[in-house]
């Protein structure tokens, strides 16, 4: 997992964070891809989530979509991420 601190932005009131090049590029490498959408697990602050990461805008970003998540998301800033293999 590549770990990376970042501020939680908000646009509307979806909360997002975008990602250091070195964390796009292992993601993109782990994917096998770098086109949207790319599913994407980890953890902030200790505590799980599975999203996905979409480019935006021009701008790659990794959305919190789910309301147990968006004030989890909105207080945190310790990030680990890989990419998320779906079954």
């Amino acid at each position: 997992m590549e770990s990376f601190t970042a501020e939680v932005l908000i646009i509307g009131i979806n909360p997002y964070v975008g990602l250091p090049e070195n964390v796009l590029n292992a993601l993109f490498e782990q994917a096998d891809k770098s086109k949207s959408p790319i599913p994407v697990r980890g953890t902030l602050n200790g505590k799980r989530f599975v999203q996905t990461l979409v480019k935006y805008q021009g701008a790659w970003r990794l959305y919190s979509n789910s309301k147990s998540e968006t004030e989890l998301w909105r207080l945190g800033s310790n990030f680990q991420t890989c990419f998320h293999e779906k079954e």
